[in-house]
C-alpha cells in the first residue's frame, strides 16, 4: 500500500503528464463513496417520509447532488473519463451547490458571522 501511495504523491507533485491511467484501489474507494451518498440519500429521504424528522429531500437534495458531481468528477478523472464527462460533472456539481447556497441564503440557514 506504501508503494501506491508513493505512486500518488508523485503523481499529485508532478501534475498530470505523471498520473498512471487508473489507480483501481482509488477508483474503487471513490466508487464505493458515492455508493455510500446514494445509500443515504435513500435512508434519509424514508426517515423524513416515515417520521417527518430531518431534512426534507428538497433540502437535502442539491447538498448530495453538489458532493455527488465532485465525486463523480473525480472518478471520472481516475478512469480516464472523456473531458466532456468531467466538465459536465463540474457543472452540475457547481449548479447545484449555487442552488443549495442561494436557498440557505434566503432562508436564514446560513448562520451569521
Amino acid at each position: 500500500m506504501s508503494e501506491q501511495l508513493a505512486t500518488l504523491w508523485g503523481w499529485l507533485a508532478e501534475g498530470p503528464a505523471a498520473a498512471p491511467v487508473a489507480l483501481p484501489w482509488l477508483a474503487h474507494l471513490v466508487a464505493l463513496t458515492s455508493a455510500g451518498m446514494v445509500l443515504e440519500a435513500l435512508v434519509l429521504t424514508a426517515w423524513h417520509r416515515r417520521t417527518g424528522a430531518g431534512l426534507p429531500p428538497r433540502t437535502l437534495l442539491p447538498t448530495l447532488v453538489a458532493g455527488g458531481g465532485l465525486m463523480g468528477a473525480l472518478l471520472a478523472a481516475l478512469t480516464d473519463g472523456p473531458p466532456a464527462c468531467l466538465l459536465a460533472l463540474f457543472a452540475l456539481s457547481g449548479v447545484a451547490h449555487v442552488v443549495d447556497m442561494r436557498r440557505r441564503w434566503q432562508t436564514g440557514h446560513g448562520g451569521k458571522a
